[in-house]
């Protein structure tokens, strides 16, 4: 929940959260400690990979306004 917190207290409208390591992260779950009632915006986690993909991307475009504004994320939250 702290980092999310921070996100959102930074002004965020959405926290992604990069995973660390190359661990698969399709069975992970993120779940409130207990101190998140007040967190109004969405968390998403993402793989180590998709991460990167993400960095580089922005890092490539990152004077594009045009086509920064353009990024859009297809979100399947099917039950695994």
């Amino acid at each position: 929940m702290t980092k999310v917190r921070n996100v959102e207290n930074a002004g965020g409208k959405v926290a992604l959260i990069v995973n660390n390591d190359d661990m698969n992260i399709s069975r992970i779950i993120m779940s409130d400690d207990g101190t998140g009632r007040d967190i109004t915006i969405p968390a998403l986690l993402v793989s180590k990979k998709d991460g990167q993909i993400l960095k580089d991307f922005y890092s490539k475009n990152q004077n594009d306004v045009v086509t920064l504004n353009k990024i859009s994320l297809n979100m399947n939250f099917d039950t695994v």
